[in-house]
């Protein structure tokens, strides 16, 4: 056995198993990570800014640069003093960034949207995980293609959705385990990221904001997007690894 399976075995024993674990399970799980099983799936959860993020429906596991742009998100939000603020997370996957908020921001309410029912699970089965910090009636989760199956304006949208290129390779653990819909998205990574943006201001109040996630290496062509559909003003944001990951977008045209 490795040095790293030995930590990750520690790591279940901790978070899957309380303590409890019994070799036979163990070994099992030790099958699963040898095999390439990425360690989140194998847990079978992770946390996510003060949530437990549950990966039993396998959505895309959530990443430490999302994380990264969500607690720069709820800061501000915290900072609005309206009774009442209304976010949707659209390309929601588990939902992490919307439990987040949630769990972070008292004030706000949250619609929850994917077009893939087993990520629509996914989001139920968080909401009821996490009931005890999120209270009730905050939250509405529905399927819907990009912004097909939504009519409401909101005051924050937060967008993770798929940017990935086709020809791009990906490891293994990703490309294997991963939902495919969930990362790729045409041959330049950006057929998801027009659609979202071309139709994003139909759903976004005056003076409201855009938390965008994209791929390394987009910036520029995120850039050039915004111009041609006009929105008012943005600036980029880059990850705790100084790369540029995220754009804030405001609807003041």
């Amino acid at each position: 056995m490795t040095k790293d399976e030995r930590k990750y075995l520690d790591w279940l024993k901790k978070d899957k198993y309380d303590g409890q674990a019994r070799a036979a399970s163990l070994a099992v799980d030790l099958g699963r990570l040898r095999a390439g099983e990425p360690l989140d799936y194998v847990i079978g959860w992770r946390p996510f800014l003060g949530c437990k993020i549950v990966l039993t429906e396998r959505p895309l596991i959530p990443r430490e640069e999302t994380e990264y742009w969500a607690k720069e998100a709820i800061e501000e939000i915290k900072k609005d003093k309206r009774p009442k603020i209304k976010c949707l997370d659209i390309f929601t996957g588990s939902g992490c960034v919307g439990l987040a908020v949630l769990a972070n921001a008292k004030n706000t309410v949250v619609t929850f949207a994917d077009k893939s029912p087993r990520a629509l699970k996914s989001v139920r089965k968080n909401l009821k995980v996490n009931s005890s910090q999120i209270g009730s009636h905050r939250a509405k989760v529905v399927e819907s293609d990009v912004f097909s199956g939504l009519s409401d304006q909101f005051d924050y949208i937060f967008a993770n959705p798929p940017y990935i290129p086709l020809g791009r390779k990906l490891p293994e653990s990703v490309s294997r385990y991963e939902p495919r819909e969930a990362l790729r998205a045409g041959r330049d990574g950006l057929l998801f990221i027009k659609r979202f943006l071309v139709q994003a201001p139909a759903h976004l109040v005056e003076g409201g904001k855009i938390y965008l996630e994209f791929g390394y290496g987009q910036k520029k062509a995120v850039d050039i997007l915004l111009k041609k559909i006009g929105f008012g003003s943005w600036v980029f944001g880059k990850d705790q690894f100084g790369r540029c990951r995220f754009a804030i977008i405001k609807n003041s045209r």
